[in-house]
């Protein structure tokens, strides 16, 4: 350790000190042979019985990592970096998008290109990766969803070092899934476990590239199962690990220790954007049901009830004439909809579906989104004290299909005279559609919009004093204003909403 003292581990790179740690050690190890050659020969003493058992532990993650090590695959993608990227008008002291919190927990998807001001097309290449594995041998591989969205290019390397280019077969943003297809017959499959099976305090792997390192392995155990309401995608059921995670691990296997895929992981919650010990997986089923369905059929269809709920709380509860705030409460049914057909009303406390108890709102949107359009299902509702059963036909949900997420959200650029693009809003109600307004994705620097104080991310929801539905009816708004006067936008910035007044340019 002299070298460490000298020198100091804020000096010397991991990657330097590395050789010298391993020839402190095998100098070490040679004084330790002769000095203990006559234990060496005969009496070295019995080993702890307790070794017998970390021995059995330590094969068990051998066999384990050993059942995936061909399975697992290193994906890199590109594409071009938005306008926004490059956009000046950002508040000084703002970190880009990219580099914020939310984004760090889906992994390496920070864009790398530098500053250029005053660019009025695209910005630089960005660089993402992440993992996946060999689903079936015919070239399916599974990943997520967030690794590959928007990718221009998709390569995928193999354990062998072997590199495909790869399509993407199906996404379905709503599990944060997606499905790519490499142009080999002989890759090696892993085996999908059970993961209704999965119980807290079990002994699990994970298997990807942290930081570009392929084919690492982490151990630790499942921390809970069953968690939801995390805001990372729209149906949650996630498996909670303390096994390490780091950026670069999304889409990789989480394995139990009879080498089998019981997960797939997806997020980690980190201020640092490092691993916490708190990391999170798709379950195998729900892995198992969608990618199928992209397989088999090019999209996913899931079943639509046609409402709007709420978690209940205690105080709610009682207003409801209920004692405990178990329970999917409906704030709002749609009309026309399969939930107002059965009889479904505002106020309905949702507790079973199909005799399966609803403890939460996350509870009944599982139940439904793993049901299939036109397939009948008993609700047990609470209504003013009284217990009420209603039989009801699911709908289809709208924007499941292949590539769903994309679904009408192509971008749409404004007359140069703004400065501005535009989509739509990216918020989903229950029914699939978005809400009102219209996204901000990017602001040209030094423009009209730029100039108003409009940030990408902003979402617009009035032109004077019309509201905007999509692009088509903003861009209609702004083209039957005054060309001598200002234009008053409400727009909406994160929980709160504001008026700016944009110029022509």
């Amino acid at each position: 350790m002299i070298a460490t003292r000298k020198h100091g581990w804020g000096r010397i790179g991991s990657y330097r000190l590395a050789p010298r740690v391993l020839a402190i050690g095998f100098a070490g190890a040679a004084c330790v042979a002769l000095i203990d050659v006559p234990r060496a020969h005969g009496d070295a003493p019995d080993a702890p019985p307790a070794l017998g058992t970390a021995q059995a532990l330590s094969s068990a993650f051998k066999h384990a990592a050993r059942q995936v090590r061909e399975s697992v695959v290193h994906i890199t993608t590109s594409r071009s970096a938005p306008l926004a990227s490059a956009d000046r008008s950002m508040p000084r002291g703002q970190a880009l998008p990219f580099d914020d919190d939310f984004f760090r927990r889906f992994f390496d998807q920070a864009p790398r290109f530098r500053h250029q001001p005053n660019s009025t097309v695209s910005g630089p290449t960005q660089q993402g990766q992440g993992t996946g594995f060999v689903l079936r041998a015919d070239g399916h591989i599974v990943t997520n969803h967030h690794v590959v969205k928007d990718a221009e290019d998709v390569k995928v390397r193999l354990a062998g070092g072997r590199e495909y280019d790869a399509t993407v077969v199906g996404a379905d943003a709503e599990t944060d899934l997606a499905v790519l297809r490499v142009e080999a017959d002989d890759l090696v499959p892993v085996r999908l476990g059970d993961s209704d099976r999965v119980e807290a305090g079990q002994w699990v792997i994970a298997v990807g590239s942290p930081f570009g390192l392929e084919q690492t392995v982490t151990a630790g155990i499942v921390s809970a199962t069953g968690r939801s309401d995390m805001g990372l995608a729209t149906f949650e059921d996630f498996i909670q690990t303390d096994a390490a995670i780091n950026p670069g691990n999304s889409g990789g296997p989480l394995v139990d220790l009879r080498g089998e895929v019981i997960g797939v992981n997806t997020a980690i919650t980190s201020r640092s954007g490092g691993h916490n010990g708190i990391g999170f997986a798709i379950p195998s089923e729900i892995v198992r049901n969608v990618t199928g369905a992209i397989i088999d059929t090019g999209s996913v269809s899931r079943g639509w009830l046609g409402v709007q709920i709420q978690p209940l709380t205690d105080d709610l509860a009682r207003t409801f004439g209920l004692d405990h705030a178990d329970g999917a409460l409906i704030s709002e049914v749609m009309p026309d909809s399969p939930a107002a057909k059965a009889g479904v009303r505002q106020g309905d406390v949702v507790i079973a579906v199909d005799d399966e108890d609803i403890r939460k709102t996350s509870d009944l949107l599982n139940a439904v989104g793993a049901s299939s359009p036109g397939t009948e299902h008993e609700l047990e509702l609470m209504r003013d004290g009284s217990r009420h059963t209603v039989t009801v036909t699911l709908g289809s949900r709208v924007g499941s299909g292949k590539n769903s997420s994309d679904a009408g959200r192509a971008t749409r650029p404004l007359p140069e005279q703004f400065g501005l693009t535009v989509s739509p809003s990216p918020r989903q109600g229950v029914h699939g559609q978005p809400d009102p307004g219209v996204l901000v994705e990017a602001v040209q620097p030094e423009g009209p919009a730029a100039e108003a104080g409009l940030r990408r991310g902003d979402v617009i929801l009035e032109v004077g004093s019309h509201p905007v539905a999509d692009p088509a009816s903003f861009a209609r708004h702004l083209s039957d204003t005054d060309d001598a006067s200002p234009i008053r936008l409400l727009i909406r910035r994160g929980a709160q909403r504001r008026f700016v007044v944009m110029n022509r340019g």
